[in-house]
C-alpha cells in the first residue's frame, strides 16, 4: 500500500472513531435530558399534591389534624365507647405491640362513620398522616396522637402483642393447670357452677369438638371480644396445643384476666388423656 493511501486509511478510521464517540456523547447527554425532565415534572406532580393535601386539610380543619397526648387518650379510652383508635404503622409493628383495642388500618372491615377516631404512627409525624386524614374526615372527629406510639411506650401504658413468645415476663402471668384439674374441679357441682371454659381455637374447630360447656372466641378475635367473659368466673383457658394455650393465656393476661388458668397443653392434651368432649 502507498503511503499516500495509508493516510488516507488512518483518516478514516479517525473519523469513524470521532463520529462514534460524537454519537455516543449525544446519546448519554439526550438521555440526561430526558431523565432531568422526567424528575422535574415528578417533583411539580408531588408539589402539587403537597398543596392539594394542604388545603384540603385547611378546608376541613384549619388547625390541621388535632392533637391529643398519650395521658388524655388514656382517659378517653377508659371513658368513651364511641372512640376508635386506627394504627397506620406496618402490620408487623402493630402485631409486635399496640394500644389495646386498637385496629390496624390495612385490616379494617366497617367504614368507620360519627366516630371519634385517633390516628397513630411511630412518632406523631403529622404529615404521615395526612392522605389518611382524607379516608376518615367526612364525618368523623379526627386526632393525631401526640408523640405516635412512641410516645405511649414512653408513659409505660399497657401493649397487647400478637407476638407473644415465651419469655420470663410471659411465663410469669400464666397460671398453668393439668387438664386433670380441671376435670375434678368440673365434677365437683358447687365448683362447675363458677367455672367458665373459654376455647379460643377456630370457630370450625370448636364446632367439631370441644370441651362441654366452653365458649368460644377465636384467638384473632379475643382481644375485642373479651367483654363477652364473665368477669366473676374462674376462667379457664385452652388452644389447640401448648402454645397456642400459652399465647391465648398472656393476651388475656394483658387484657385484665390476670386469675385465668391456662389448660397445658390445650385440647390436644384434654383429648389425649380421654376426658368429656362435646361434639
Amino acid at each position: 500500500m502507498k503511503q499516500r493511501d495509508k493516510n488516507i486509511f488512518i483518516i478514516v478510521i479517525f473519523v469513524i472513531i470521532f463520529l462514534f464517540i460524537w454519537t455516543l456523547s449525544r446519546y448519554n447527554i439526550t438521555q440526561k435530558q430526558s431523565l432531568e425532565s422526567k424528575q422535574n415534572i415528578d417533583q411539580i406532580q408531588n408539589d402539587e399534591n403537597k398543596i392539594n393535601d394542604a388545603i384540603f386539610i385547611e378546608e376541613k380543619n384549619p388547625a390541621i389534624i388535632s392533637l391529643i397526648t398519650p395521658d388524655d387518650l388514656y382517659k378517653k379510652l377508659i371513658i368513651e365507647e364511641n372512640l376508635i383508635v386506627v394504627d397506620t404503622r406496618t402490620p408487623e409493628q402493630f402485631d409486635k405491640g399496640h394500644i389495646k383495642g386498637s385496629l390496624h388500618i390495612n385490616r379494617l372491615d366497617t367504614d368507620l362513620v360519627n366516630s371519634t377516631i385517633i390516628l397513630i404512627n411511630n412518632n406523631g409525624n403529622e404529615d404521615l398522616l395526612i392522605a389518611h386524614y382524607r379516608d376518615f374526615s367526612n364525618t368523623n372527629t379526627i386526632y393525631n396522637l401526640s408523640g405516635g406510639f412512641d410516645a405511649w411506650l414512653n408513659k409505660s401504658f399497657n401493649i397487647i402483642s400478637l407476638n407473644i413468645e415465651k419469655s420470663f415476663e410471659n411465663i410469669s402471668k400464666i397460671q398453668s393447670v393439668e387438664p386433670r384439674d380441671l376435670d375434678n374441679a368440673l365434677k365437683n357441682e358447687k365448683q362447675k357452677k363458677d367455672i367458665v371454659i373459654l376455647d379460643v381455637r377456630r370457630l370450625g374447630n370448636y364446632e367439631n369438638e370441644h370441651l362441654p360447656d366452653a365458649i368460644n372466641i377465636p384467638f384473632n378475635m379475643l382481644e375485642h371480644e373479651y367483654k363477652k367473659i364473665p368477669l366473676t368466673k374462674d376462667i379457664y383457658i385452652y388452644g389447640t396445643d401448648e402454645d397456642q394455650s400459652f399465647a391465648a393465656g398472656v393476651l388475656l393476661y394483658d387484657l385484665g384476666f390476670t386469675g385465668a388458668k391456662t389448660i397445658t397443653g390445650g385440647f390436644n392434651a384434654w383429648k389425649e388423656y380421654g376426658y368429656p368432649i362435646t361434639q
